[in-house]
């Protein structure tokens, strides 16, 4: 195989001889080259009969990959997982306003609460990218182990820490620190089946809307306004949450700007039909108005401040299952909007208007009044 074209760690020919200095051995020879692409290197195994040496080669030949050369200035094969998350972070925060501030604080959170700290964020990159092992630590995450975020475990944090540990062996790799990034699976339902779970084609029905909203205002959790916001208006959980702030709503004149950062769209500014307007201006009544209109409530000292979107996630996950909607996900209430609204005879351009979605322009959404009314998913 030519100098170009041999994959790193693995070898084209293994020659086996009579050991040269062990009588009754035989010694296996290959050549082999790392993923710098630089020059071959020789790896040997030894063994009784030919066949155990070939086995044995093979096994040091994965060793040498395992153990791996290379790295950069900044993350090198003898890196922390603590120090690699910090590169991936700092990568993070240079992607804003890309990248939103609230979703780099997320993960500055995810990485303190599941990797600082840890006897995993210890341990050396190329250990850590062991599977079994990064699969062992999601699932002392799951089980409540690291609690400084004071989650307590769960699907949800399990979910946050691997999407963090995606992002460290990622890094990792492109600093040449590992040979290649690691992906690992959840434990219990994962990620493929909870997708695989929901039907991505489906509405919800004005009784499943009923019943979803009667599920989510019996909840201490206070997703009852939101789960009604997301029925009327059909943003993306995340713009609810964290992109609509009070002085963004004028109940007045029954509009709120919705600030997204999914396209060059996704800020808009829709007009809420009645109901959720009172609905809006009994919670101001009840929780005042300051940040943001579905922040933290529960906390007086932190009203308005930022919730964990993976516990929203899955107190409506529960408040689903729980009204008899378990083939549903948040997303659901985002079609449903759209199924509603194209039966009552609104336009694609009326429609993508108050998603946020393309292709509509910039002027043309914002002049679009949406058709709320027609939409109500509980008239």
């Amino acid at each position: 195989m030519s100098r170009n074209t041999m994959p790193p760690y693995e070898v084209d020919k293994i020659a086996v001889s009579d050991h040269p200095k062990i009588a009754g051995k035989y010694r296996a020879r290959a050549r082999y080259r790392r993923e710098d692409g630089g020059p071959l290197h020789d790896v040997y195994g030894t063994g009784n009969t030919e066949a155990a040496a070939r086995r044995d080669l093979k096994r040091n030949l994965a060793a040498k990959r395992d153990t791996h050369h290379g790295g950069s200035s900044q993350v090198t094969t003898t890196s922390t997982v603590e120090q690699v998350a910090t590169v991936w972070l700092e990568s993070k925060r240079a992607q804003h306003p890309a990248l939103s501030a609230t979703t780099v604080k997320a993960y500055d959170k995810w990485v303190s609460a599941y990797i600082l700290g840890t006897s995993y964020g210890r341990l050396k990159i190329g250990p850590a990218s062991n599977v079994v092992r990064g699969e062992q630590h999601l699932r002392e995450v799951a089980n409540g182990a690291h609690k400084t975020s004071q989650r307590g475990g769960g699907e949800g944090a399990m979910r946050s820490a691997r999407k963090v540990l995606h992002g460290i062996m990622d890094t990792a790799h492109r600093h040449g620190a590992i040979a290649s990034p690691t992906r690992f699976k959840l434990q219990g339902r994962t990620v493929e089946d909870e997708r695989n779970h929901i039907d991505t084609h489906r509405a919800f029905t004005r009784d499943e809307m009923h019943q979803v909203q009667a599920e989510a205002d019996s909840r201490s959790a206070d997703v009852g306004d939101l789960v009604a916001f997301l029925s009327a208006l059909g943003p993306r959980v995340s713009e609810a949450l964290h992109g609509v702030s009070w002085v963004d709503v004028d109940l007045d004149a029954a509009t709120v700007v919705i600030r997204g950062t999914k396209t060059k769209n996704a800020k808009r500014t829709v007009t809420m039909p009645p109901w959720l307007t009172e609905r809006l201006r009994a919670r101001a009544g009840l929780h005042g108005v300051e940040g943001l209109v579905f922040g933290v409530t529960r906390y007086a000292s932190k009203a308005g401040q930022p919730r964990d979107l993976s516990n929203v996630l899955e107190t409506m996950r529960s408040v689903l299952d729980a009204a008899g909607c378990d083939w549903a996900g948040s997303h659901t209430f985002r079609r449903t909007y759209a199924t509603l609204a194209d039966e009552s005879g609104a336009s694609l351009g009326q429609i993508a208007a108050v998603l946020g979605q393309d292709p509509v322009t910039t002027s043309t959404y914002i002049k679009t009044r949406p058709v709320a009314a027609a939409v109500d998913v509980f008239a």
